[in-house]
């Protein structure tokens, strides 16, 4: 290895190894990903679809082999021959673990976590699959020397992350057996067929090992691999789904690092060997925009093209209708039938699998078809020689530099292995050495060298022209990373906007102080040691706090504190919701005035203790806001999402983050809407800013208000509320109380409107999240539990229960939204007090009752207009917007104030409102599934009802029926419904309600909708705006041909079913076709997609032991049928009663399990399991293409190109015109608002605090419950 002095080896590949650590580390952080942990969860670089960054991969090569060879160097010769002479004894321990489903008996994440005791697990086990405690315990203990598991106290044992790969069905169980099974079967003969002079020359796959062993067990029968499978189905089929796996593997990396937006106008790409063709259907997908002439053809034996046909007209079935794809039965042994120019012929791992000989007869049969404009792509493994490095080849200082020059956005190319690890990286590429052997033992077949290869492409009629490596065999980070980047981006588009004015005019119009500001000690300096480098600027962090504290040194009991947090992992900041969501690693957080932050609130729940972040780059340049207009979404991304949480945490109304770029600040201010950007000063002149900008963030006018930015009708839970809210929830007899508690920390205590016009408040206290969209610019939608506040002031100012209550009160759960509306729709108030209008309480069924909420955004604007003699002056068209629900005062006063008065403030609101809801729904028992899909057809039967009641009686189209806006009551009384419809944020409502007479003819408009006879006219007929819940959409309305109409919510209803039953029964689908069924984003795909389902897929759908649904699925699939119609078929609408009928039919049936549901576990594995069923923007798909019209054939505007997380409805034209005041829609009220202060102003100002120009429109926020009990969290997003 070379001549250097002993012990120098030891010395270099430590310093090799911290560099990569360094290294994989800072990569980590700049894609925004967690650091590697053997806890049990899948880090996002295990998923399937992410490709590496090549400097990631470069490290993590030398980290590997740095670590083995330190291993080999250290450990003693009886270790050594120890572990190589026993491996198979893993390797049986690890089949028998898959074997048994033991992954299986850990039912829950705190079981994962914990672990059991081996007695217990035992227990779990399944029939047939029992063993004895203390060998398994033996056999765990063998494995936790390789972190597959661990013993956190004696015979108790918890899975590590790699131990989640044996889960029951996954590619990577199914290579357990058979591929384990037959490696072992192949050791035991492996030597003997070797060494036997018969066999040497032998190159047929009868002359495996694996084929020997079996002989030697007397299993003469076998005569190869692929007959051992002919004989033993069951064996197949487990290791068709372990291939499938292992082509998935592959096929982030063959996607980025080829270049396949290079192919040639009207190229045909022939895959030889296709199987199914599921790799080159995602490559095609990869292109099919980018080269839309590309054709492909499929070419393998007719039993695995039909399956193919299958697969393709599930997964995109647009390639079937545009004739980029067919299917073409061929032996590869023989010449090729395809002999057109430009045609690419593709093998996949298929030469691994021959001898020479063999593959080189392959490559001919090719070489007599191929035409001179035509080539063929090999994707394989290629074997490197474990040739030395030599001290000369490459050192640290030079590894490290070359690490530094990797330009992570060029082509991959490797780096040469650094000394002392060979020149192929060792124990980096074992996996390729471990095929190579695997290969042997089991097909008599091989692994090649660029040798290898030369030798058989020239012996075909070929040559060598170009050799892509690709990053390695599992696809990891750089995908990943850039569909982050691109959904961030995509949101962050058009919402990005720079303050007109100076510093000083950004502090008093956004943040107002009702202390006025005066400077304080002498700062001057203060900021001196703080002098960043790039590449090190945490090292200046630590100067950076210096400089805060002193500059907030005379604060007194406002006094903030400032923690360096930069290399601390900060989840989502609800527990439930953590999994769908993203985690940052914020650099310097700050605490709320007064309150330091412990170390253990810290690590438990940070994010409810921090008011602000500090981000740090190094330079100017990194500053991501250089000019209005431009925003380097990369470097914006981690402080958006650290407002994002801010937001979510606290019930803010804005979010503030300083941005230190350099030695330049900036000031953010977040909100749902949008984020406005400061102009930049310097920090070391201009120390004044930064200390004037934290004496307004902790002197804010609103009363009540912690922060610039918190909302006053909301404040934190104490203690004392804590415990009332545990006393009430035991005396109202809640289940499960500690579940319900488990997050009540993070609750807090809001006001919500009740009375007219607000004319009182209602405190309730949210004590658990149901749900929550987690978009910054969005909706924002939460749900949550909660109860009143009943307690009134007692003698000394503390809370106390009213004595005229009684020892019987029993206070009631109920459950809240909270969400952000925009001002060009109407107030979801406006829809409930249509419905209380018109259907008396002794009809109501399937619809919530208001209790109480209002529009806290409107009572805002009413208070103004109260305080200010020229509130006339806004506009009316603005007025309209603002309070459609209020006409003009008396035109006498307001309009002499406006004629004989100078031009008076213009409102100063500038965003969408805010609103609250709280719903009687009965006694809520939070149940996260139905018990049942009888319980959950129940549900949806009588949502139909209560849709049918709204429409026909109120005039309410609903217009936005999904999995998160059908609610399901537990414990329901008798002759009362189980499940209701809520969330008419995007609903039409009748001018007129149905029996009103109209004013005037001119009142109305001329189209009708009719339903049963009823006819309702709707004026300025907004259901023409396409709206909804993307994958619940009827096909109509992805079409974009109709107005939206009573048969498309009918239609959506069955999407939801449709939805729920895939996700959470036991049915003969495997999880790709379930999944195929729903895609997001591309409307064509997405129609043929549900068109497949209720014309063919159907009526072979199953669920053993579950006619009634199955019968059911069936009958409402022929009515979307028809819904839709076809071009031989006019549609028929569906309508209510004939949905009703067929669910009163299918609940009438006996046959319906008594306990059918089971957890979801798609979103488990990755982001990326369900396109599009994230909350958060990294996890979100690609945009989708622009469709080129919507409902009314207006063009979708680009931010709308975005793709939402699963359930956020969909509005295609308001989402950026609703420019216009904020709303207030919380549990808790708004304070009224008066004149704009001055910067020295105390009077009471929320509203003051936004922008003054016009910002980019955006939702509102609203507290409404937004989760369907049928479905899992995840997939429940406003």
């Amino acid at each position: 290895m070379g001549d250097l002095p002993d012990g120098t080896q030891l010395t270099t590949l430590l310093s090799l190894l911290t560099t990569s650590i360094h290294t994989i580390e800072a990569e980590l952080k700049a894609a925004n990903l967690p650091p590697f942990t053997l806890e049990p969860k899948y880090h996002p670089l295990d998923s399937l679809d992410a490709v590496p960054t090549p400097r990631l991969h470069e490290a993590r090569r030398v980290a590997m082999a740095a670590s083995n060879m330190i291993k080999a160097l250290v450990q003693d010769v009886g270790t050594a021959m120890m572990d190589m002479s026993t491996q198979s004894l893993d390797q049986a321990a690890y089949i028998m673990t898959a074997d048994i489903r033991l992954i299986d008996v850990f039912h829950t994440e705190q079981e994962k976590t914990e672990g059991l005791h081996v007695n217990e697990i035992v227990a779990r086990l399944p029939e047939g699959k029992k063993v004895d405690p203390q060998k398994l315990a033996r056999c765990l203990r063998l494995l936790s020397t390789e972190h597959w598991w661990i013993e956190p106290s004696a015979e108790v044992f918890a899975p590590l992350r790699w131990a989640l790969i044996n889960t029951p069905g996954s590619s990577t169980w199914a290579w357990a057996d058979p591929v384990s099974y037959g490696t072992l079967v192949g050791s035991v003969a492996f030597t003997e067929q070797m060494t036997d002079p018969a066999k040497i020359d032998d190159d047929t796959i009868d002359a495996a090992p694996f084929v020997r062993g079996f002989h030697r067990m007397g299993m003469t029968h076998i005569k190869n691999w692929w007959d051992w499978f002919m004989q033993e189905p069951d064996r197949l089929e487990r290791f068709a789904r372990s291939m499938e796996g292992c082509g998935y593997s592959n096929l982030a990396a063959i996607k980025v690092d080829y270049p396949w937006e290079s192919l040639a106008p009207n190229t045909t790409f022939v895959d030889v060997g296709a199987g199914q063709g599921s790799v080159s259907m995602h490559i095609l997908k990869h292109v099919y925009d980018k080269v839309p002439t590309l054709k492909v053809v499929l070419q393998d034996r007719p039993q695995y093209l039909e399956q193919g046909k299958t697969l393709w007209a599930v997964e995109l079935p647009a390639a079937l209708a545009d004739g980029r794809v067919s299917f073409e039965p061929h032996d590869f042994f023989t010449e090729n039938p395809r002999k057109e120019p430009n045609t690419i012929y593709w093998f996949r791992f298929i030469m691994h699998d021959w001898t020479d000989d063999y593959a080189i007869k392959i490559l001919k049969g090719i070489r007599a078809s191929c035409h001179s404009t035509s080539k063929v792509l090999l994707g394989e493994s290629v074997m490197l020689e474990a040739l030395p490095s030599l001290p000369s080849d490459s050192g640290v200082a030079e590894f490290e530099a070359s690490l530094k020059s990797i330009d992570n956005n060029a082509p991959y190319q490797p780096l040469k292995a650094p000394y002392p690890i060979p020149q192929n990286y060792g124990f980096a590429t074992k996996t390729t050495a471990q095929y190579d052997i695997l290969m042997y033992n089991l097909l008599n077949a091989l692994e090649r060298t660029m040798g290898n290869f030369e030798k058989i492409v020239a012996a075909s009629g070929f040559k060598i022209a170009h050799v892509y490596p690709t990053r390695g065999t599992a696809s990891k980070v750089h995908s990943t990373k850039a569909a982050a980047a691109e959904a961030w981006r995509a949101e962050m588009t058009g919402r990005c906007h720079w303050f007109p004015g100076q510093f000083d005019n950004f502090l008093d119009d956004l943040l107002p102080s009702s202390v006025p500001y005066e400077p304080m000690n002498n700062i001057t300096d203060a900021f001196s040691s703080f002098q960043p480098v790039k590449g090190k600027e945490v090292l200046s962090y630590d100067g950076l706090i210096a400089g805060l504290n002193q500059v907030v040194t005379d604060f007194g009991d406002k006094k903030l504190h400032f923690y360096n947090t930069h290399g601390t992992l900060m989840n989502f900041p609800f527990d439930e919701f953590r999994k769908p969501n993203s985690w940052t690693y914020p650099d310097i957080c700050v605490s709320f005035p007064g309150s330091p932050i412990s170390s253990s609130d810290m690590k438990t729940s940070p994010w409810q203790h921090i008011a602000m972040i500090i981000e740090g780059k190094a330079t100017r340049e990194e500053d991501p806001y250089p000019r209005e207009g431009a925003v380097n979404a990369d470097t914006a991304v981690q402080s958006a999402r650290n407002a994002r949480n801010l937001l979510l945490a606290h019930g803010f109304l804005s979010a503030f983050v300083i941005g230190v770029y350099g030695d330049i600040v900036r000031v953010i201010k977040y909100d749902h809407t949008s984020a406005l950007v400061s102009p930049a000063f310097p920090i070391h002149e201009k120390a004044e800013y930064i200390q004037r900008f934290l004496w307004h963030f902790t002197h804010p006018c609103s009363p009540g208000a912690l922060v610039a930015g918190a909302d006053p009708t909301v404040r934190p839970l104490t203690l004392d509320d804590r415990n009332w809210v545990k006393e009430q929830l035991t005396r109202a007899k809640v289940r499960d109380i500690d579940t319900a508690l488990k997050e009540i920390h993070k609750g807090r205590r809001v006001l919500v409107p009740s009375g007219a016009e607000g004319t009182s408040m209602r405190p309730y206290i949210l004590y658990r999240l149901l749900d929550v969209n987690s978009r910054l610019f969005s909706r924002a939608t939460t749900a949550w539990l909660t109860i009143e506040d009943t307690r009134i002031p007692g003698p000394d100012g503390r809370l106390i229960d009213d004595p005229e209550q009684g020892k019987d009160f029993k206070p009631k759960p109920r459950i809240m939204k909270e969400a952000w509306r925009q001002v060009v729709r109407t107030p979801e108030e406006a829809f409930y007090n249509r419905l209380s209008d018109k259907i008396p309480e002794k009809d109501r069924f399937g619809l919530p009752k208001l209790v109480c909420g209002g529009d806290l955004g409107q009572l805002d604007v009413l208070e103004w207009e109260r305080s200010n003699a020229n509130a006339s002056v806004m506009s009316a068209e603005d007025r309209a917007i603002r309070l459609p629900s209020h006409p003009l005062p008396a035109a006498s006063s307001k309009g002499k104030a406006k004629a004989s008065q100078p031009q008076g403030p213009i409102y100063p609101h500038h965003y969408p409102q805010h609103q609250t809801f709280s719903w009687a729904i009965g006694d809520v028992k939070n149940r996260t599934f139905p018990k049942n899909t009888k319980e959950l057809v129940r549900a949806l039967r009588d949502a139909t009802i209560g849709h049918k009641l709204a429409f026909e009686k109120a005039g309410v189209l609903h217009r936005d029926m999904s999995v998160g806006n059908i609610l399901i009551v537990d414990e329901a009384e008798d002759g009362s419904f189980v499940g209701f419809i809520h969330d008419f944020d995007y609903s039409a409502m009748t001018d007129v309600a149905p029996g009103d007479k109209p004013e005037s003819a001119d009142s109305v408009g001329a189209d009708g909708l009719e339903s049963t006879g009823v006819v309702l006219i709707f004026k300025d007929d907004q259901r023409k705006e396409r709206t909804g819940t993307y994958y619940f959409m009827a096909m109509e309305i992805l079409d974009g041909r109709v107005v939206h109409g009573v048969h498309h919510d009918l239609e959506s209803l069955y999407w939801v079913l449709v939805w729920i039953v895939l996700r959470h029964t036991v049915h003969n689908l495997s999880v790709a076709q379930a999944q195929g069924v729903f895609i997001f984003g591309e409307d064509t795909d997405s129609v043929g997609k549900k068109f497949v389902w209720v014309n063919k897929q159907v009526d072979k759908f199953d669920i053993p032991g579950n006619q009634p649904l199955v019968k059911l699925l069936r009958a409402m699939g022929d009515l979307v049928f028809k819904n839709y119609g076809t071009k031989f078929m006019e549609p028929e609408p569906m309508t209510h009663d004939a949905v009703i009928q067929l669910f009163d039919e299918a609940l009438a049936s006996s046959g319906w399990p008594e306990i059918d549901f089971v957890p979801c576990q798609w979103l488990d594995k990755s982001h990326a399991s369900v396109p599009g069923v994230m909350h958060d923007p990294s996890a979100a798909p690609k945009a989708p293409r622009a469709s080129k019209k919507t409902g009314d054939g207006a063009p979708r505007s680009d931010a709308e190109k975005m793709p939402p997380p699963s359930e956020i409805p969909t509005s295609y034209k308001a989402r950026l015109r609703s420019k216009g005041p904020r709303s207030a829609t919380v549990a808790d009220s708004a304070a009224p608002s008066g004149p704009k202060p001055s910067s020295s102003s105390s009077s009471r100002k929320r509203k003051a605090e936004e922008p003054a120009g016009p910002v980019a429109s955006g939702s509102g926020r609203s507290r409404s419950s937004k989760r369907s009990k049928g479905s899992s969290r995840s997939e429940n997003v406003d």
